[in-house]
């Protein structure tokens, strides 16, 4: 039965990091990340990525739901690698999962970590998240579980390798 992995957690939690492990152990899963995307559109319009978001993040959402709903279709394993900070938020996203096999993973880190890797991450990239976007997506994060309708329940804490099944 093919996947469907929803990753959740503010910015800086490390969610992209655990995504790439993922796609590194299986190339042929489908990515959908709206970040990725407004990133082409930053490159593609010479602009920040904070410049792409406000330009683009409609489009950026909607190409989201079109290879979410494409990958589905073709039976094939899906990661979504956004926020999904909020019960709802992941609710629209489980209404595309299909017959998928549903996974929740739940990233997160202390806030002092949040703090350092998108500071580092702005000066890697130039792209910057406010602290009071952080502290808005902090506020907002709620935990993925089982009531939502997930099959599984991952929940990866930074730092370090600690990975946990929540039962």
């Amino acid at each position: 039965m093919p996947r469907f992995i929803l990753l959740s957690g503010p910015s800086g939690t490390g969610k992209t990091s655990y995504r790439d492990a993922l796609i590194a152990d299986n190339p042929e899963i489908v990515l959908a990340s709206s970040d990725d995307l407004i990133d082409a559109f930053a490159e593609a319009d010479g602009t920040s990525y904070a410049e792409a978001y406000l330009a683009h993040h409609v489009a950026a959402q909607e190409q989201v739901h079109a290879i979410v709903a494409e990958a589905v279709a073709e039976e094939r394993d899906v990661i979504w690698d956004q926020t999904n900070l909020s019960v709802e938020r992941r609710a629209e996203a489980l209404a595309l999962a299909g017959d998928h096999t549903t996974i929740a993973v739940a990233v997160e880190a202390p806030w002092s970590v949040i703090i350092k890797r998108v500071k580092d991450r702005r000066k890697a990239t130039g792209k910057d998240i406010p602290v009071g976007v952080l502290e808005k997506q902090h506020d907002l994060y709620r935990r993925p579980h089982f009531d939502e309708g997930f099959d599984h329940v991952v929940l990866v804490k930074h730092p370090g390798p600690k990975v946990e099944r929540i039962a």
